[in-house]
């Protein structure tokens, strides 16, 4: 850019991009990274629901704000319409709800996620941002992941967070599914950016995180992955010169081999002789799950009494266990179902921002696996594993209550700025009033 005559970080390690230093882009992105690398410790928590990793992203808001106010960029808002009609909702049910205080609180937790969501979205409205937060993000979950396979094979189970049924690896997280959809979605990413450049140190990476995710024993995010990949190659089919028709052959390859892949898990009893197993990664996975399918089941029994008991205004955000205990259910559980939980604890209105959601995710994911600006596509240059990202989330949406997880927040702020910046007719340097001469798109 023209305008932009300060001293400029040299490319001497994977860790610094070309930034401009005189204008604070090197200090804003260096928190946003560190928002993202810190964002798997949520244990310990602190004091009001706070983790650690919640005071680095207050901080990165609060640096943003500054710096889009400093350097008057116009700021975006995608997403905004949904988020507004699910936390609105929220907040009327939890009006009325018989646990206000904690349907309250998740609606704060709701914002609070959007607004490092928009932080986000608007700081990495470059190349070299974007750069910038995609290899933080890479790089340092290979190291949380490296943490997990040491702790797990050196027998320090409370650095792996072995502490559930089974000797599930969770790390720091809360649960070892939010641990595996975690590395899921690292996977994606680094596939996507092809971080780290040499194959050898790629094919490294890829290693770590996928033995940290076997080792959290996920159903959802295993699962989740191999059907993300499946629709990557009718994606990549697509993208290139077989077309239309490339898409519609490989779709039906796929959809082949997953009936196959059906027929053959139950016809030669494979959660049976899983069961029996001695090896505790295939007992905690394949032998898990005729557990996990019934459980679902019965969830989603409760949640369609719920919803007749709280109607169109809902039962309040994140009430359902509490709901379901108060009721004198011996075993309550939490919604497990973004879609059903949405429904039953933030009303009508919920549900159709949930949908909303859903619909906008599918229009981004579509553009962003169209051409895009050179100096995008030099940063992610396979777009469509993060459309395989997006297949990840949606597939564990399904059993378990993935958009109040921050990372979740994160990877679809990396794709909106993608699309937002990266596309065809975006502008990297987008103002508002006071906008400066030669600064033009590139």
């Amino acid at each position: 850019m023209s305008s932009m005559r300060g001293a400029v970080l040299p490319r001497s390690s994977p860790w610094a991009p070309r930034l401009d230093v005189a204008s604070g882009d090197r200090l804003v992105i260096m928190v946003i990274s560190a928002s993202l690398v810190l964002v798997p410790l949520i244990r310990p928590h602190l004091a009001a629901f706070v983790t650690p990793a919640d005071v680095v992203m207050g901080a990165a808001v609060v640096m943003s704000v500054l710096w889009l106010g400093a350097r008057m960029h116009l700021v975006r808002f995608p997403l905004a319409v949904p988020v507004a009609l699910m936390a609105g909702a929220g907040a009327l049910a939890g009006m009325v709800s018989a646990f206000p205080k904690l349907a309250l609180i998740a609606v704060a937790q709701d914002l609070i996620l959007y607004g490092w969501f928009l932080a986000i979205v608007n700081v990495c409205r470059t190349a070299e941002l974007l750069e910038a937060a995609i290899r933080a993000w890479v790089w340092s979950s290979v190291v949380w992941a490296g943490l997990l396979v040491a702790a797990v094979i050196g027998g320090w189970s409370g650095i792996a967070g072995q502490t559930v049924e089974g000797g599930r690896a969770e790390l720091t997280f809360d649960s070892p599914n939010q641990a595996g959809l975690y590395f899921a979605l690292s996977l994606m990413l680094m596939l996507a950016a092809r971080f780290p450049r040499r194959p050898r140190a790629r094919l490294f990476a890829g290693a770590v995180l996928g033995t940290a995710l076997v080792l959290t024993s996920s159903n959802a995010a295993l699962a989740g992955v191999l059907i993300a990949l499946l629709v990557v190659v009718v994606v990549q089919v697509r993208r290139g010169s077989s077309g239309a028709v490339g898409a519609v052959v490989a779709t039906g390859v796929v959809i082949t081999l997953m009936s196959a892949s059906v027929f053959a898990f139950v016809h030669f009893d494979v959660t049976g002789a899983a069961q029996r197993s001695e090896i505790s990664v295939i007992n905690n996975t394949l032998g898990r799950a005729d557990r996990s399918r019934e459980g679902r089941i019965g969830i989603v029994d409760q949640l369609r009494d719920l919803y007749l008991v709280g109607g169109v205004v809902g039962l309040g955000a994140a009430t359902t266990k509490m709901t379901l205990a108060a009721a004198g259910d011996p075993d309550p559980k939490s919604a497990h179902n973004d879609l059903l939980a949405s429904f039953v604890e933030r009303g009508l209105i919920g549900g159709v921002g949930i949908i909303l959601l859903i619909l906008s995710l599918i229009l981004i994911a579509a553009s962003i696996v169209r051409p895009l600006r050179r100096s995008f596509s030099t940063i992610v240059p396979r777009p469509s594993f993060l459309v395989g990202g997006l297949v990840v989330i949606l597939f564990a949406s399904l059993t378990h209550e993935v958009l109040h997880f921050r990372f979740v927040w994160a990877l679809l702020a990396l794709i909106a700025a993608l699309h937002l910046w990266g596309g065809a007719n975006g502008t990297e340097q987008e103002r508002g009033w006071g906008s400066r001469s030669g600064e033009a798109a590139e």
